[in-house]
C-alpha cells in the first residue's frame, strides 16, 4: 500500500496497492528461488478508497470498513518516471471522484504514453487522453473545471510544458 491522500471533505481517504503475493510467489521466496527474469512477473497498482466511519476513534480492527477497488483489473495507476517522480493521483475538490494516469502495465516503454483518467466513487473510469510524457501527477484546480500536469510540449524528445485540460477532456 502506498500514497495515501484524504479526500478534501475528509470522508475518505484513497491509496495504491499492487497486487498480493501468489502462493507460486511464496513458495518461491520460501525456498529461496530469488531469480529475477527481466520484464517479468510484474504487478500493477490499482488505486482503492476507503469510506472512513463518522467515529473513526472508535473504530476496531475487527470492525474496519472495506475498501473499494476503483481501476478495473488489468490497468496500471500511477507510473514511476524512472528518476524518482512517480505520477500518481488527485482528489477532485469536491470529493466526488480522482483524477490520475493509466497505463496498460508498470513497464517503462508504457509509462512514456499515459493515459489521464478519472474515476468517480463508483468506480467508473473516463478517459480524458493520451499524453506523450507526461512526467507529474495530475491535479485538478480548485474549482474543479481544468487538470493541470507536466508534459512534453510536441512530443519526446521535446521540453516540458505546463499543461492544462478542460476536467471533462481535451486537447493539452
Amino acid at each position: 500500500m502506498s500514497d495515501p491522500r484524504w479526500s478534501p471533505d475528509g470522508a475518505r481517504l484513497a491509496f495504491l496497492a499492487r497486487a498480493a503475493e501468489t502462493d507460486e510467489e511464496k513458495k518461491r521466496k520460501e525456498e529461496r528461488d530469488d531469480a529475477k527474469v527481466a520484464d517479468a512477473h510484474w504487478k500493477r497498482n490499482a488505486l482503492y478508497v476507503l469510506d472512513v466511519p463518522a467515529d473513526a476513534a472508535s473504530a476496531t480492527l475487527d470492525r474496519l470498513p472495506e475498501a473499494r477497488r476503483l481501476s478495473p483489473e488489468g490497468l496500471n495507476v500511477g507510473s514511476d518516471s524512472g528518476v524518482g517522480l512517480s505520477s500518481s493521483y488527485s482528489w477532485a475538490p469536491d470529493s466526488a471522484g480522482l483524477v490520475t494516469v493509466a497505463t496498460p502495465s508498470p513497464k517503462a516503454n508504457d509509462g512514456f504514453h499515459p493515459d489521464v483518467v478519472t474515476f468517480d466513487l463508483g468506480g467508473e473510469m473516463r478517459t480524458l487522453g493520451t499524453y506523450e510524457g507526461l512526467w507529474s501527477r495530475p491535479i485538478y484546480s480548485p474549482d474543479g473545471s481544468s487538470i493541470g500536469f507536466i508534459a512534453c510540449e510536441d512530443g519526446a524528445p521535446a521540453y516540458f510544458a505546463l499543461c492544462t485540460i478542460p476536467a471533462t477532456g481535451g486537447a493539452a
